[in-house]
């Protein structure tokens, strides 16, 4: 359901949907929030690592409720997960190369991308890897993030999460060698674990 029309007196109360959604998570009160109950937001148009990016609305949903509240290495609170039904209308590449490993610098494949930079406007480019492929890209300007209404982004948290390494100076790999946890962004690309329970087309980390 809509949670602005279920909850509009309680949001007008807190100020906006985003603000009121934040102190439901702190206090831990999520009655009458549910999987697949759903928000507005949108983005403003703009330019993000060399991408022109169109103003488009979004259709978020809980897809999470504290799904892993008590996990992590700094272990991790209450929670709201939220993914939205739309996809950015321009498609922006994961690396400039078609590459999928990490770097010297910063062996997990995903903090390594041109996704993750353009997603939270972060500088990760670098060509310290093997064959001194390009990886990631210069989004310090801007990002996805950016463009997002700010009572939004003043919210939003880092997403802790396990993050796998896959990098070798000697050639590129198929699979990854070990994880570490670290923090994946404010915004994020879900696992294949997280959307099908399991891995799909991926390698099982191997330790």
């Amino acid at each position: 359901i809509n949670l602005e029309e279920k909850f509009a007196d309680e949001i007008a109360a807190a100020g906006d949907v985003y603000k009121w959604l934040e102190s439901r998570k702190n206090a831990g009160n999520f009655e009458g929030i549910h999987i697949g109950d759903y928000f507005y937001t949108n983005i403003t148009a703009g330019s993000v690592a060399g991408y022109n990016i169109a103003a488009q609305n979004f259709k978020c949903r809980i897809v999470g409720i504290n799904t892993y509240k008590n996990c992590g290495d700094n272990v991790i609170g209450n929670m709201l997960y939220v993914m939205s039904d739309e996809v950015i209308d321009t498609p922006i590449k994961w690396n400039p190369t078609d590459n999928n490993n990490g770097t010297a610098t910063q062996k997990n494949p995903w903090l390594a991308s041109a996704a993750y930079a353009v997603l939270n406007g972060v500088n990760n480019y670098s060509t310290n890897a093997y064959q001194s492929a390009a990886h990631g890209a210069n989004a310090s300007a801007k990002g996805i993030l950016q463009l997002l209404p700010t009572t939004l982004q003043s919210v939003l948290k880092q997403k802790r999460m396990l993050l796998d390494e896959r990098y070798s100076a000697s050639g590129l790999l198929t699979g990854s060698t070990t994880w570490a946890w670290g923090d994946g962004g404010k915004l994020w690309l879900p696992n294949e674990y997280e959307v099908y329970g399991c891995a799909v087309r991926s390698n099982l980390c191997q330790t």
